[in-house]
């Protein structure tokens, strides 16, 4: 399905009613929004088009507004684009502790971030499709580590 800002002139509990009915869509769904709001509701990959290369990100938007700032970061001379404040880490008990805990979950999710984006790319390659087991075999690691990089978010988020 292609969806280009199907929430303009919507009120807010018409948007919660058009995403709740999205999610229960069982194909693929190509959305182009404004609607930060909508896009992380129901977004879990953003494809961004930047002087004709086609990148994939596994993710909501606000994945790839982390990924795009860490780019910058990498690529100081690169166009500007915006940053995303860090949430200062809830003080624990001991903070050296907290700190190493938060430096050792902080590394790990590097690591999933670019362990995703490497099971992203294989997906976007068409001779993949020809072996169904290794689609699943792809598919079910996605999602294995989204759901590892979602527990280490939440532990530091707190």
């Amino acid at each position: 399905m292609l969806m280009d800002e199907p929430t303009t002139h919507l009120d807010m509990a018409s948007v919660d009613a058009l995403i709740e009915a999205l999610k229960e869509f069982e194909g693929t769904i190509c959305c182009i929004s404004h609607d930060l709001y909508f896009l992380n509701a129901l977004a879990d990959h953003v494809v961004h088009i930047d002087r004709g290369k086609v990148t994939v990100y596994p993710g909501d938007y606000d994945y790839f507004k982390r990924r795009q700032a860490q780019w910058h970061e990498e690529n100081p001379m690169a166009i500007e684009v915006p940053v995303i404040e860090k949430k200062p880490a809830k003080p624990a008990e001991d903070p050296r502790k907290q700190a190493k805990r938060q430096a050792k979950i902080e590394a790990e999710l590097l690591e999933l971030h670019a362990r995703l984006e490497e099971l992203a790319a294989q997906l976007s390659d068409p001779e993949l499709y020809a072996d169904y087991e290794k689609v699943k075999k792809v598919g079910e690691e996605m999602e294995r580590v989204q759901e590892r990089i979602q527990d280490n978010e939440s532990e530091l988020r707190g």
